[in-house]
């Protein structure tokens, strides 16, 4: 009875205060309850969505591509242009290599070009001239063959008058002996114009060209010339790509 009318005697204004604050605490904690487990959750599954993903170790290495730069010569460094990790574009210069004696073979290859072009020249003058003179000995040829004809008519007609007693005999052996010598001149102009052919013909062979129309001597000092022209280039190594140098200490001029 006594605790009966203490509750009684109690505010009733105060009762629903009392409540209400009961179950706001009781909301809160249902929430925290609620929360850790969730965020437990969230966390667990994070770690787990990255460890999927990611790999570590503590010997890890970037990985990147490596282009080895090597010499197609043999020669000595005279001069190293870049140093250990500098970062080069392509084209940059990263060493170079005694160029002389690759300066001093293209030197040697145009001047056996020089020589090749002059010797063709030359044997070009020499066709076009054996040419001309093989057409010169044509027509002597033919001025020959026809005094020919002219001593042969001259000693017809000394002969027919020695039989007919009209000349005297040294008229008719001066007839006789120009015709001779006449005959021998044909000859001499024939073989002459048989060798300034044979003159021609060989300069010609000299002469002959390839299906690019060069003359085979001028085609291999020119390739010659080439040749050391792309040697002499080769003595100064350029990157092909751009990147960052490495094993620079190992150019020692």
């Amino acid at each position: 009875m006594n605790e009966m009318s203490n509750i009684q005697a109690e505010d009733p204004a105060e009762l629903p205060a009392a409540v209400s604050g009961t179950r706001t605490k009781q909301m809160i904690r249902w929430v925290l309850m609620l929360s850790v487990p969730l965020v437990i959750a969230a966390i667990a599954l994070w770690f787990w969505y990255i460890s999927g993903r990611t790999e570590s170790t503590d010997n890890a290495q970037v990985g990147a591509p490596v282009v080895s730069v090597s010499t197609e010569l043999t020669a000595k460094i005279v001069e190293v242009d870049v140093h250990e990790n500098q970062h080069v574009n392509a084209g940059d210069l990263l060493f170079r290599l005694d160029p002389a004696p690759y300066r001093i073979a293209l030197m040697q290859a145009q001047a056996a070009l020089g020589t090749a072009k002059a010797g063709v020249t030359e044997l070009a003058g020499t066709y076009d001239s054996k040419q001309a003179d093989t057409a010169n000995k044509a027509a002597m040829v033919g001025a020959a063959q026809a005094q020919v004809a002219l001593d042969a008519e001259t000693y017809r007609r000394q002969s027919a008058l020695m039989a007919r007693g009209f000349t005297t005999r040294a008229q008719l052996d001066a007839a006789h002996a120009a015709l001779v010598a006449s005959q021998a001149g044909v000859t001499a102009a024939i073989s002459a114009q048989r060798s300034a052919g044979e003159t021609a013909t060989a300069a010609k062979a000299r002469l002959a060209v390839d299906g690019s129309g060069i003359n085979p001597a001028i085609e291999a000092a020119q390739a010659a010339v080439d040749k050391a022209q792309l040697d002499l280039s080769r003595t100064e190594i350029r990157a092909p790509v751009s990147g960052v140098v490495a094993q620079a200490d190992k150019l020692q001029p």
